[in-house]
């Protein structure tokens, strides 16, 4: 088991590494072709890095710790900088990341992969979530309206393996979608492989 999760670790590494050190590959990744393309405190890797983290206490002292963790706790960068440097990050990057990293898991730990009487055991949720309060959120998703006015509202969906602990995929979307639809969509991705 150790020797398949460090596999997926290095080929989710390569696939980092890849994408950081090749500009062409870099701009499909990134909002702008020269992001990412000077070495700074936050080059891609670290900025990945720290998202993968997953952060749950301060922004500031999650960064300290990071940069602890990996060695260098006198390259410090602010909250402002880190902010400024994930925005540049093309959620695409996060989709192909963990679509390899769903492909790396399968084909790592085919025979001890859970099944339900042969097959995966898939779940599909959908719910209704608040964004942020602007006119591009409103105008892109839609709002849910009471008495007292509307609230910019998506539609999040996901497809996950219960058995296996796996989200196999998940997206946000304009709250006038339905969650048939949207599944409809993407069924490919409940075929068996």
């Amino acid at each position: 088991m150790v020797k398949a999760n460090i596999k997926i670790i290095e080929q989710l590494k390569l696939f980092l590494n890849m994408v950081a050190s090749n500009s062409e590959i870099r701009s499909l990744f990134t909002k702008s072709p020269s992001d990412f393309s000077r070495e700074r405190k936050l080059p891609l890797s670290k900025v990945v890095g720290m998202l993968i983290n997953l952060p749950k206490r301060s922004l500031s002292i999650e960064l300290q710790s990071f940069f602890g963790s990996i060695g260098e706790a006198d390259l410090i960068c602010t909250k402002g900088a880190f902010c400024l440097q994930r925005t540049k990050l093309n959620p695409l990057f996060c989709k192909v990341w963990n679509d390899l990293l769903i492909e790396c898991f399968y084909d790592q730990f085919r025979s001890d992969v859970q099944l339900w009487e042969g097959f995966r055991l898939l779940a599909v949720d959908g719910s209704n979530f608040s964004v942020p309060n602007s006119p591009e959120a409103l105008a892109y998703f839609g709002s849910a309206d009471n008495q007292h006015g509307g609230v910019p509202m998506a539609r999040v969906m996901q497809i996950y393996d219960v058995l296996n602990g796996l989200t196999l995929w998940g997206d946000i979307f304009p709250r006038s979608y339905s969650e048939n639809a949207i599944i409809t969509d993407h069924i490919n991705l409940l075929a068996e492989e």
